[in-house]
């Protein structure tokens, strides 16, 4: 017979988180001292076991006034540890370069994240650890959005900020979709090559849907899913977590849906001879040049650096 979770009592449940507690904080703390090598930690408020600095964490609301305090108090190097994972908070843009651009060798990785999963983004490069897999995607990226491209795109947002300014006079108009419709067209007709008609359109209102859920990751719910990811796999009617499940299924299922169908769509139009300007219909005439690359490789380097630049994210 299977025992299911909700059928046990909750002081069993209790045992059990408290448990896995414990291991997750042993395991850092194991992890911690060989990474440190006997070296000291930059200076933080005093930890708790198995919570650790959770409550010197800024919230959700404002965080930056968090930091800034903790940088008054503790100087431009910050430690906390929230939950077994280490923070490095950098306090002034002379910091961050030193640590993120001079020392970028052994700063650039990064944790994987079961965020990423839940959100359906587990190819989106802002996700993924520091190696070739990121170089390429990266790399892609970078050639339609560094500093000597974007005035290019200078005519198209002119265009859509006339259009936006012309339905800011309708007395219907709601200054929030404009403003959507705005950045969402812009942005959809540089990376697909489509047009859309008005702030309506199913596929600006797509491209929000698919980043909803990304912006209900609040910093204290991102610590307990990464430190307990198995509580995403919770039932839609679980108190408190259950409708943040269910709002990032849909924008996992809308996230992904998008990618897919844009990227179908701008690929049939190039088939046929009506998109040459697109950054989906440049990529995909970079692919094609490339030997080394197959089908197969084509859409896992395409469909990901575009749906990242339609998405903002």
């Amino acid at each position: 017979m299977v025992l299911h979770l909700f059928q046990l009592p909750w002081q069993a449940l209790c045992v059990a988180l408290l448990s896995v507690l414990l291991l997750r904080y042993i395991r850092s703390y194991i992890d911690l001292r060989a990474r440190r090598r006997g070296l000291s930690l930059p200076p933080g408020p005093i930890r708790w076991p198995l919570v650790g600095n959770m409550f010197n964490a800024p919230s959700s609301w404002k965080p930056w006034l968090g930091y800034r305090g903790l940088i008054a108090e503790f100087g431009e190097v910050v430690y906390l540890e929230v939950l077994g994972r280490s923070m490095i908070i950098l306090g002034s843009a002379d910091v961050m370069n030193e640590f993120l651009e001079k020392r970028s060798a052994i700063t650039s990785d990064r944790p994987p994240s079961p965020l990423s999963v839940l959100v359906g983004q587990q190819d989106n490069f802002n996700f993924l650890r520091y190696g070739p897999r990121w170089r390429h995607l990266r790399r892609n990226f970078w050639q339609y959005f560094h500093s000597g491209v974007i005035p290019t795109c200078h005519p198209m947002q002119e265009s859509f900020a006339r259009k936006s300014l012309a339905r800011f006079l309708e007395p219907a108009s709601d200054v929030k979709e404009v403003v959507h419709y705005a950045f969402g067209g812009a942005i959809l007709k540089f990376v697909y090559g489509v047009e859309a008609e008005d702030e309506k359109d199913a596929r600006v209102v797509a491209l929000d849907e698919a980043f909803d859920g990304v912006r209900e990751i609040t910093a204290p719910v991102q610590h307990v899913l990464e430190m307990l990811p198995f509580l995403s796999r919770l039932p839609t009617w679980t108190p408190s977590l259950g409708p943040l499940i269910a709002k990032l299924d849909k924008s996992k299922a809308a996230h992904q849906r998008n990618a897919r169908e844009q990227y179908n769509h701008t690929k049939a139009m190039v088939a046929r001879g009506e998109d040459n300007s697109s950054m989906v219909s440049k990529l995909l005439a970079n692919m094609e040049n490339s030997e080394s690359l197959d089908a197969d490789e084509e859409e896992t380097t395409v469909i990901p650096i575009a749906a990242i630049a339609a998405e903002g994210q």
